[in-house]
């Protein structure tokens, strides 16, 4: 049997999960401004750095400069509209979740 400190070093531990989220930026883009700082809120909450955007337009500046690690946004968001749209997010972050 396993002595239980190398098990106990497999378990996640809550102030690694802190600190790997506290290295992930997040774009929230959200037209509607209370619904948009909730998510924020909640996001920061749990450790993320967050970046907000209250247009696709907005965002897409974010985007150009920032370079964020997830896109949490309004799939309804005007601007956005389509695969074929030419300000689709993923003009400057392909690979972008």
């Amino acid at each position: 049997m396993a002595p239980i400190s190398s098990l106990w070093s497999r378990v996640p531990q809550p102030e690694r999960r802190l600190a790997e989220a506290s290295r992930t930026r997040v774009l929230v883009v959200e037209d509607d401004l209370l619904v948009g700082a909730v998510a924020a809120e909640a996001l920061e909450e749990a450790g993320f750095t967050v970046l907000s955007a209250a247009s696709a337009e907005e965002a897409n500046v974010i985007l150009a400069e920032e370079a964020p690690d997830v896109l949490f946004t309004d799939i309804n968001l005007g601007g956005w509209m389509g695969a074929s749209s030419p300000n689709r997010p993923s003009r400057h972050s392909p690979d972008l979740p």
